[in-house]
């Protein structure tokens, strides 16, 4: 029978099924997209924030590595607008003088040798002055830790009550 459940599924029911890319994908045989090199290719990664909040005093690249070789990018490289709408254009791309949540990223480092990067990822340090983090609702409302615009408020909806229909007539 065809694809209808019948029989021919049926011969599979508490088996496993043979995967025919399976034997390559166990024994590291099988080519993922990773594995293809591509001329002028960058590997990249992200520097991010380790606390919720702070100001950023400093980047340093230290380490034994080839700083001339690798791309760094930082807020002070993007032009224009650095903002992104996470809800409205509030979201920065790359933290510059501030860090306002854990994991906010600060800078983006790129060499052709992933190895390359991934050392010269650990030895990227980020300066920072921390900040009391606003953990709780009742912290966010406080006049003491505002963080954003003028009182925390990032999106205020109003919803009424009434007859819906006269709204969304055509």
């Amino acid at each position: 029978m065809g694809g209808d459940g019948g029989e021919g599924a049926r011969r599979w029911l508490g088996r496993d099924v043979p995967r025919k890319e399976g034997r390559d994908k166990v024994t590291g045989a099988a080519a993922y997209i990773d594995d293809i090199p591509f001329d002028g290719l960058l590997h990249g990664a992200t520097i991010r924030s380790t606390i919720p909040r702070g100001r950023i005093k400093g980047i340093h690249f230290e380490g034994d590595h080839p700083w001339d070789e690798i791309v760094v990018v930082t807020a002070d490289d993007i032009p224009g607008e650095r903002m992104l709408a996470l809800i409205e254009h509030d979201q920065p791309f790359l933290a510059k003088d501030v860090i306002n949540h854990a994991d906010e990223p600060i800078a983006l480092i790129a060499h052709p040798d992933r190895d390359v990067v991934a050392a010269a990822r650990r030895s990227v340090r980020v300066e920072v002055e921390p900040l009391p983090a606003v953990l709780t609702i009742e912290e966010s409302l406080a006049p003491s830790h505002v963080i954003w615009g003028e009182d925390n408020i990032l999106k205020e909806y109003r919803v009424e009550r009434g007859d819906a229909a006269p709204a969304i007539a055509p």
